[in-house]
């Protein structure tokens, strides 16, 4: 997918409109070169200011930016286990899916395609299921270590990923938390790692549809709360002067270790599956594949809706009743991918 305007064509009009002008205008040989000497540094200004002021538009989120950090979307994995908590690079991600892991404590994937965090993590281990959402987006997968299900996916070479046992130099562990809840890294280090392993930067994929006015209909709802086993709770609070929701874990705001950024998404979806615990370690089988129900909150409005994922690599698409796809807002969304039974109120 190429993001970056083409602005030739639009130079050609311009060189030949000109050119038209001063040949048809009865101009001596000394007036036309210097008509065309003109005109040849007038494009070159013109190209130079449309390039200092290019924008594209980011795929993950919509929004308008100068450029892409590495064209594809970085995939990073990230711990929400208390030690791990506050976590770092969690509010700066355009797009985050939190999926529960072992023991019912969840796990986040965080995408970055235009955000440069400096610091990113903890940084943990792989599962196949989060692969199979960072595949959507052709993103490059970033994890240490691996269930024996993603370990599948990767000598299959499913996925383009970059694990820090093999690539240490691109990672760090902090020194005031204990391992394994102390591994980091920074978006310029994942990029180089990307790099050294001679990942391509050129992407391809299907991405959501966005609008800048909220869908049609919804009940009006400003308070969320989504119950997750242990006695872990999310919940969002809408607040209408920034059209965004405001994220609480465990009745504390939600904020970045180091930034103190808040995370606030424009968009929250809430996606129910099956799962299943599959073996003696709480590891668990989650259902991406197929079609279920959600519920998107949105603009202070909540919506039901429906999901369908085609194939291991396809995007899920999000529907409303009606049958039309959803629209996001630009900015910011969180993914929740729940079990059926996971209360939200």
């Amino acid at each position: 997918m190429e993001y970056n305007r083409k602005l030739g064509f639009k130079m050609a009009v311009i060189l030949v409109t000109l050119l038209g002008v001063f040949l048809f205008s009865g101009c001596g040989r000394k007036e036309e070169q210097q008509t065309i000497n003109a005109i040849s540094h007038s494009v070159e200004d013109i190209v130079a200011l449309e390039e200092q002021t290019q924008q594209v538009i980011c795929p993950l989120d919509h929004v308008s930016v100068e450029n892409l950090t590495y064209q594809r979307p970085i995939a990073v994995m990230i711990e929400n286990s208390p030690a791990a908590r506050p976590q770092d690079g969690l509010a700066a991600a355009e797009l985050v899916f939190e999926i529960p892991a072992e023991g019912g404590i969840t796990r986040f994937m965080a995408l970055y395609q235009h955000t440069i965090p400096e610091r990113i993590g903890p940084i943990r281990s792989a599962r196949d299921y989060f692969i199979r959402r960072a595949l959507e987006f052709d993103g490059i997968y970033v994890h240490c270590g691996q269930s024996p299900q993603a370990e599948k996916m990767f000598r299959a070479g499913k996925v383009d990923h970059l694990n820090e046992m093999g690539l240490g130099k691109f990672f760090w562990r902090i020194k005031d938390r204990r391992a394994p809840h102390n591994l980091y890294s920074s978006m310029e280090k994942l990029c180089s790692a990307a790099s050294y392993k001679g990942y391509g930067k050129d992407c391809d994929f299907e991405s959501y549809d966005f609008s800048s006015v909220s869908m049609q209909g919804g009940i009006p709802e400003e308070a969320i709360r989504i119950t997750y086993p242990n006695r872990y709770y999310v919940s969002y609070d809408y607040h209408a002067e920034d059209d965004e929701y405001t994220r609480i874990m465990n009745g504390k705001l939600h904020a970045d270790k180091t930034t103190g950024q808040q995370i606030k998404p424009k968009n929250i979806v809430v996606q129910y599956v099956s799962m299943a615990v599959i073996d003696s370690e709480g590891r668990l089988k989650v259902d991406m594949v197929g079609k279920g129900k959600g519920i998107l909150f949105q603009g202070g409005k909540q919506y039901t809706i429906t999901w369908v994922k085609q194939s291991e690599s396809g995007l899920t698409r999000y529907y409303q009743e009606t049958g039309e796809p959803v629209t996001l807002m630009p900015g910011k969304t969180w993914i929740h991918v729940v079990d059926r039974n996971t209360i939200v109120n």
